[in-house]
């Protein structure tokens, strides 16, 4: 069982410290897998605690628990100590574990988790040695290259632009850093911006959310974009099922980990140990993409015959003021919000035109004369009109309207005078 007992979250340090005494603290590893390689690109070190019964617990809560506020001072800075010896001694046995283990890749990464604050400490000290991780690797012989310093998420009370120096350190020594559990506690934007890390790895929790959520969903997108702009790669950790291990590929993953692969384990797992093929993986992925892709490109087609088939018409009465009208509406009263036209420039000049069904539409004037030229969805169809000339309807990508709050495709088309007429889609007529 790998859950730490609840009723030790109080003890002190000098009661921690009699507990560990009867027993051993040991790393477990995690791998974590390449997307590209269909391989293991490294392995998570993560602590555990061995007790005399051969029961073992998970360290994690024992790292990230709040120090109680009832000890002293001198309590909590002994508890601070024991927190940092422990780390230090499952980051030395990893080190050595993997450094001496001849069966697996000698270039797979070693992920070694790294509190903010101890390495606040580190520099507060002014010390003239080295990390301490620095040390071990060195002394290990093995190649820092192969090292990823993954910096947990936890509250940090300092300032991130204050850990610059030794992650520059680690960097230069040949290091990759990653990010922990981006997603859970904090944001841990500011960390991404101040350190530009190599590795982002994308807390399970938004992975789950994004199953049913589409808010979720373009909070994934924007972060596989973020990461893509930045130059960093993304790792989707805590996968346990298939539609997460598609939600991540989805989004961009470059990196895989969690049980639905493997669970921790004290050996250095192979991958011929797993049980999952990747080529077998990549392909059922692309054919699930494919059938989605497919099948929107059928709707987008049948909505398209649908707008040309309405009767669609816009007409000037000589003054700025334009109208709408349609033949067949009852071709779009199911899947269209609104309607209306802008100039070149993304001025409107229609009133806006909704609730479309066969006895007529709503018509509001109060929308003529906003200009819509900021909106990314007008500049992106200046830009397809401007490199295809042929007067075909254009798909925005999705968006939520800012009034309605829908979510909605917004179809525009160059109209002979110059004008764009914009046509907003419910995307609910998507699948």
């Amino acid at each position: 069982m790998l859950r730490m007992n609840e009723g030790r979250s109080s003890w002190s340090a000098s009661k921690w410290r009699e507990w560990f005494s009867e027993g051993e603290t040991i790393p477990y590893f995690q791998p974590i897998l390449s997307v590209e390689k269909d391989s293991i690109f490294g392995y998570e070190a993560l602590g555990r605690f061995l007790d005399k019964s051969g029961q073992v617990h998970s360290l994690g809560p024992f790292f990230l628990s709040d120090i109680p506020h009832s000890l002293s001072l001198s309590e909590r800075e002994e508890f601070i100590a024991l927190k940092l010896e422990i780390d230090r001694s499952i980051r030395k046995k990893a080190v050595e574990k993997i450094s001496k283990t001849q069966s697996i890749d000698p270039k797979a990464k070693l992920f070694l988790n790294i509190s903010p604050s101890f390495m606040q400490d580190y520099l507060v000290s002014r010390s003239d040695e080295d990390p301490f991780t620095l040390q071990i690797v060195k002394n290990s012989g093995m190649d820092p290259k192969r090292i990823v310093i993954e910096m947990v998420e936890e509250h940090f009370a300092g300032e991130i632009e204050q850990l610059k120096p030794l992650i520059n350190l680690y960097k230069r020594s040949g290091f990759l850093v990653a990010i922990d559990d981006l997603g859970s506690k904090s944001s841990n934007l500011d960390r991404i911006g101040a350190l530009h890390p190599d590795i982002i790895k994308v807390d399970l929790g938004l992975i789950r959310s994004s199953v049913a959520s589409r808010n979720f969903q373009e909070i994934l997108f924007t972060l596989s974009r973020l990461a893509e702009s930045l130059g960093c790669s993304l790792l989707f950790e805590g996968i346990e099922t298939e539609t997460e291990l598609y939600n991540a590929l989805t989004y961009g993953a470059r990196f895989l980990q969690g049980f639905y692969f493997a669970e921790p384990s004290p050996d250095l797992m192979d991958i011929n140990g797993l049980s999952i093929r990747f080529s077998q993986l990549h392909e059922l992925f692309f054919n699930y993409k494919k059938y989605q892709l497919l099948r929107r490109i059928k709707k987008e087609r049948e909505l398209e015959d649908r707008l040309e088939s309405s009767g669609i018409e816009v007409l000037s009465n000589g003054e700025e003021k334009v109208t709408i009208t349609l033949r067949n509406s009852y071709l779009l009263e199911k899947s269209v919000f609104r309607m209306y036209v802008t100039n070149n420039e993304g001025r409107q000049l229609s009133p806006n035109y909704s609730a479309i069904s066969e006895s007529g539409m709503l018509e509001d004037d109060s929308f003529v004369g906003r200009n819509w030229s900021w909106r990314p969805y007008f500049l992106e169809q200046f830009y397809k009109n401007a490199k295809d000339t042929s007067g075909n309807w254009f798909a925005s990508n999705p968006y939520y309207d800012l009034e309605s709050n829908l979510l909605l495709v917004t179809y525009s088309k160059r109209l002979q005078e110059g004008n764009v007429i914009f046509v907003d889609v419910r995307m609910w007529d998507f699948p």
